[in-house]
């Protein structure tokens, strides 16, 4: 049985003694929840929780009912600052099995439906958004996996991959696949960038990959990818949960980041956003039965161990008063702060 999350006591005191020194702590729409988002709705620099409990949306004094099981999202950030958009992908689940698939918008004006998949067998596997709009990845019945753009509630698509889960637009022209298997049933997946043309090129990977992020990380101007493959069919004995970065703007340059001691994949990858000069770029991840601060050290990235998880938990990063505070989801949610550690 995987331990539930328990955060280090220290982080916990760090909390409660910033709350005595009179700032204003970090609001919890809910005491639980199933998973938590954070978000920035009305431009105040100051990001708000989201959370989603027993099919119920959450945020400040606001509440909507969703249909089926939320299976990823993205956050709207604007370069130039002000409010963000949190987008939410939903699936069918075992309470709502004749549930289609649906893109959900929750901005300052609430929350609105804005795309859902023609039939319930047809999944939405993943969704980025950057400045050329919102790009998802929707699985066909037949395991073929389409990215492409929405436009007013209309689903374009350009890529297509067999089990290619992951899809992430870059540079306004090109699109990088993550595939968590590849040709051959229970073969090893890949990592590949497809150019305007369909020409596709391999990048550097371990077996299956799970989970694709684009972030400048060492603040070039271009897109670098956080990878966590590793994938194995065998996930129980044979998976082995690593993190690497291809830095843009070709991905040729590949750093291995961390291979996480525990657990069979690497589920979220969450960048805590620094500054060129003084604070670089930090990364909390959440693995099948932990989560762990990456932060860059001079011999390489540092790994520190925040807490437990569960195969259950969903994680999000908090920019508030108090410094960037790690959102665990649970009964009840924990809050761990970053500048504690």
């Amino acid at each position: 049985m995987v331990e539930p999350f328990v955060p280090f006591v220290f982080a916990i005191f760090f909390a409660c003694s910033h709350a005595e020194l009179g700032s204003i702590p970090l609001r919890l729409p809910t005491q639980n929840a199933e998973q938590v988002f954070a978000v920035d709705l009305n431009g105040d620099l100051t990001d708000e929780l989201v959370t989603l409990n027993q099919g119920t949306l959450t945020w400040a004094d606001q509440h909507e009912g969703i249909e089926g099981t939320v299976v990823a999202s993205a956050v709207q950030r604007l370069k130039s600052g002000g409010p963000e958009t949190l987008y939410i992908v939903t699936g069918r689940s075992r309470t709502s099995p004749n549930t289609r698939p649906k893109v959900y918008k929750l901005d300052n004006s609430g929350l609105q439906s804005i795309f859902e998949t023609e039939s319930k067998l047809h999944r939405i596997s993943d969704i980025d958004v950057g400045s050329e709009g919102v790009f998802i990845t929707v699985m066909d019945p037949d395991k073929t996996a389409r990215g492409g753009f929405l436009s007013n509630g209309t689903f374009a698509p350009a890529t297509q991959a067999l089990m290619g889960l992951k899809q992430l637009r870059v540079d306004q022209a090109d699109t990088v696949i993550g595939r968590l298997y590849g040709d051959e049933p229970r073969s090893d997946g890949g990592l590949f960038i497809v150019d305007s043309t369909g020409t596709s090129k391999q990048l550097s990977s371990k077996r299956g990959v799970r989970t694709l992020v684009g972030h400048d990380i060492d603040f070039d101007g271009h897109t670098d990818l956080l990878v966590g493959d590793g994938w194995h069919y065998q996930y129980g004995t044979r998976a082995e949960p690593t993190l690497r970065l291809l830095l843009g703007p070709d991905f040729s340059d590949e750093r291995l980041i961390t291979e996480l001691p525990d657990g069979f994949t690497i589920s979220q990858i969450v960048p805590v956003n620094g500054s060129p000069s003084t604070n670089p770029t930090r990364l909390v991840v959440l693995g099948s039965s932990s989560v762990y601060l990456l932060e860059q050290a001079d011999l390489g990235w540092k790994r520190t161990l925040l807490g437990r998880a569960t195969q259950t938990t969903h994680i999000a990063v908090a920019n508030h008063d108090d410094g960037a505070q790690v959102v665990v989801s649970g009964t009840p949610i924990q809050l761990i702060p970053l500048d504690s550690q």
